[in-house]
């Protein structure tokens, strides 16, 4: 998870509120992009650079790195060296439960 609480302090009960568990495993700029993206299918991350030009090797490390670490993607490796991304169970009922719909983005 992020460093949300650290930065901005946990919940005043010491209990984790969903909402602020959830922006802690989304949350930021990318992560949701990424999500979005993933429902078309797998994606090798040089397919993520050229949909996200303007997000650099390093921060797309990073976010992959940690939607893998919070169980909300997969990463799948077949011959030795390649690899893809996936969405799991738990990162496609995120972004189809509303937290990355296109729906509410529209509205906007």
């Amino acid at each position: 998870m992020g460093d949300r609480r650290k930065k901005y302090g946990a919940s005043p009960d010491m209990q984790a509120c969903p909402v602020e568990t959830t922006l802690d495993v989304i949350g930021g700029k990318w992560k949701g992009i990424i999500l979005y993206q993933l429902l078309n299918g797998t994606k090798r991350f040089n397919e993520f650079r050229r949909l996200n030009p303007g997000i650099t090797q390093f921060m797309l490390t990073l976010q992959l790195r940690e939607l893998e670490r919070d169980g909300i993607i997969h990463r799948v490796i077949w011959s030795g060296t390649r690899c893809c991304w996936q969405s799991s169970v738990r990162g496609r009922w995120l972004v189809k439960s509303g937290c990355c719909k296109t729906s509410a983005g529209q509205l906007v």
